[in-house]
This record gives structure tokens, sequence and C-alpha cells, in this order.
């Protein structure tokens, strides 16, 4: 779905590629996946629009603390995994593509050898399906080889009640049994509602469930990127 902030399209506030997800996480696509060249140019203290009506920036972490923290996780794997054969990231479609794809990149810089990377669709798992029975479009399972006895690390931009990763783990074992599966995550917003906690973390932010948490993730222009929470 497309959000804006400003009622005129030829305002520089008006940007389209903004998935709204349950639960207040709202994920920019990333750049390959957008149609226009059009570029979200938002200042902190804006506003988003959106189906849950006018929200104000509360908070902004910006490009820089993002890569940051890209860097503190890809070092853990490295650290735990240097020795690791079959190492898969996975990425949860659509919000952790963009991060799969950055945290791949930069533990092929540390390795110097070719990191495998798929992405997961986790549309016909979640818990939600009777409520919600059209899904939203998003990429399709794709994983880049035979998972049976690999060793896996799940990526997503945020965690928040645990459901998702829930639907992934599912997703992930009618492909295959893998040896290992960890969990990598960008920012955990709180707000737990199942027994999940990543093995990997970039950083921790307190929200409430009524706040939203919007990622702008563009792999190929990581400094450019920002993760905001907003306000209702």
């Amino acid at each position: 779905s497309a959000g804006r902030r400003h009622s005129d399209k030829n305002s520089p506030h008006w940007f389209i590629g903004v998935r709204f997800y349950s639960h207040g996480i709202v994920s920019r696509c990333s750049r390959f996946e957008i149609s226009s060249n059009i570029r979200p140019n938002r200042q902190k203290g804006t506003f988003l629009t959106g189906f849950q009506g006018l929200m104000q920036e509360a908070k902004r972490i910006e490009g820089t603390e993002l890569v940051a923290a890209i860097r503190k996780i890809g070092e853990a794997i490295w650290r735990d995994h240097a020795g690791t054969k079959d190492l898969v990231i996975v990425g949860i479609a659509d919000g952790g593509i963009g991060f799969g794809q950055a945290l791949a990149r930069d533990l092929q810089k540390r390795t110097k050898r070719d990191i495998r990377y798929g992405t997961v669709n986790i549309t016909f798992h979640r818990d939600d399906i009777a409520r919600k029975p059209i899904p939203k479009p998003t990429r399709r399972t794709q994983l880049p080889l035979d998972i049976e006895g690999a060793n896996i690390i799940l990526a997503d931009d945020v965690i928040f009640t645990g459901r998702s990763v829930r639907a992934a783990i599912n997703e992930i074992f009618d492909q295959g049994r893998p040896a290992c599966v960890q969990l990598a995550i960008l920012c955990d917003r709180g707000n737990r509602r199942l027994p999940i906690q990543p093995n990997y973390l970039g950083f921790c932010e307190n929200t409430t469930p009524e706040q939203n948490v919007v990622l702008e993730m563009d792999p190929d222009a990581l400094n450019a990127s920002s993760l905001c929470i907003y306000n209702p």
C-alpha cells in the first residue's frame, strides 16, 4: 500500500512503496522493488499518514547507526560461524529482505567467500490468515540450495510479537530440515507475544503497541537508510 505525508503530489514529501503491516510495523520496499524514481525526503519531526491516521515522528535512527548495527551483527555471526559450512542468510519477505542482503554482503567482506542468500514468504503460515484471507503481494520463497542439513541465519528488520518469525520457521521446515536455524534482528521493539528471542541483535527500542516503526533501507545505499518511530 502507498503512504504519504502531504496532500500535494508535487511536494518532496510524497513517497510510495511503503507497506503497512499488522501490529504497527511499516517497512519501506528496497530500491529494487520500487517502480518509481521518487524518493522520500522526510525531515525530523514530520508526520506520516497511513491506515491508522496521522502519526508524528517520535524518534529517528540514521543510516550510520544502522550500518554500525549491521556490522555488529555480522561480527558476532562470523565469530560463531567462522568454520561453518552451508551458511545461508534467509530474509523474511518483505521487511527482512534489505537487511538480509546487507548482512550477507557484510559477511562476504569479512569471510572473503560467497555467502548464499535466500528469502521466505510467510503468507500462508500467518496465524491471522482466517481474518485476512487475501494476502498482500510479497516476494516468494526462494532458497539458494537444498536446506537439508544447512545452517540458516533467519534475518528480519524488526521483531515485535514474534509471530512473523514463527511463521518463517514453519515455512523453512516445509522446504527441508536444516541443521540449525538462528535469528538475526536489526531492531527489537519489544512487546513479544511468543517465546522467541534473537540470537543476534543490532539494538533495542522501547515502543508501545500503538506506535509504528518505519524502516527505509536500500542495501546499495545504507548510509541513506533510516528507522523512525511514529506516535499515533
